[in-house]
Order: structure tokens, then C-alpha cells, then sequence
């Protein structure tokens, strides 16, 4: 993605590649730093990333696995547990 992103001609400087394991977190760490954001995230996350970025100008964009996640039921349901 940040290849992608480079030769559309977002400039590095204009983003910060992520992979963290709390949204939460990300989302705190980056409030401030940017007008708006391109989350891209598998399609079971991008409802918590709406909903810990509310607010703020976002755009989500859905990552494709290749080859597919294989505990994607997993990662699903953690998505649908209550907090």
C-alpha cells in the first residue's frame, strides 16, 4: 500500500504506516498530526476504526489478503465481542 500510495504521489511525509495491535492507541497517536486519514484495514475492522475515529475526517479503505487470512473467523469475532 505505501508503494501505491508514493506512486499516486502522496507524499511520504504525508502519512505514517502503522501496524499496531490496539486502534485505540493508533488512533491517539496520530489525533493531531493529520487533518485526515486513509485507514486501510481488513473489512471486519473498519467498523471499530469508524468508530474510535469519529470525528475526524477518515476514508477506509479495504485491504485485500493474499493469500486469504486464514483465522479470519477469529478475527471476525473478536470484532463482535463486547468491550
Amino acid at each position: 500500500m505505501r508503494r501505491l500510495a508514493l506512486e499516486a504521489g502522496v507524499p511520504d511525509s504525508a502519512s505514517c504506516w502503522t501496524r499496531r495491535l490496539n486502534t485505540e492507541r493508533t488512533v491517539a497517536n496520530l489525533r493531531g498530526r493529520f487533518a485526515r486519514v486513509l485507514a486501510v484495514s481488513h473489512y471486519y475492522h473498519n467498523a471499530r476504526i469508524k468508530l474510535t475515529a469519529a470525528g475526524w475526517h477518515r476514508v477506509l479503505h479495504r485491504a485485500c489478503a493474499k493469500p486469504p487470512v486464514v483465522a479470519e473467523p477469529y478475527f471476525f469475532a473478536r470484532e463482535c465481542e463486547p468491550t
